[in-house]
Parts: C-alpha cells; structure tokens; sequence
C-alpha cells in the first residue's frame, strides 16, 4: 500500500495479532495482496518513498504491532517480544 507519510509498504499478518509493516520502499514491491510469503522471500526493495524520512539516507521503516499496539521490532526479532 501507499502511505502518505512512510512511502510504498508492505504489510504483513503473521497470525496470532502480530503485523509487521515494512515501509520506505521504492515502488517495486514483487509481492500482492493476498500473497504468502515465507522467510527469507524478497518483498522489494529499499527505496526513499517515506516523505517524513526524506532527509534521511535510504533506509527500510520497520514496525511490528501486536494486537494493533507498536512492540520493540528488536525484540520480536530476537524472539524476546512478550
């Protein structure tokens, strides 16, 4: 989806209420709703679509929600998320 503020992103339901949205990227996604990807599939790449980063180098948004509350995307990383 195209977001006003975070650019081209992607989002995506791992089930159980947690979403990760990963945002700022450049506007060749290779994924489409309703796809199913498993780690380590490409989604896209990093572009500089996230008009409120714009003064930053490119970079990927990253966010993770549980139950539709922000959570450490650290900690869900490393498995730590509670």
């Amino acid at each position: 989806e195209e977001d006003g503020l975070l650019g081209v992103c992607v989002t995506i339901d791992h089930g159980n209420g947690i979403v990760s949205r990963y945002c700022n990227l450049n506007s060749g996604v290779t994924v489409t709703a309703g796809d199913e990807v498993k780690g380590g599939d490409a989604i896209g790449a990093v572009g500089d679509t996230a008009e409120i980063e714009s003064a930053d180098p490119s970079h990927l948004h990253f966010e993770v929600y549980r139950d539709g509350i922000f959570i450490d995307p650290v900690a869900y990383i490393q498995g730590k998320a509670e």
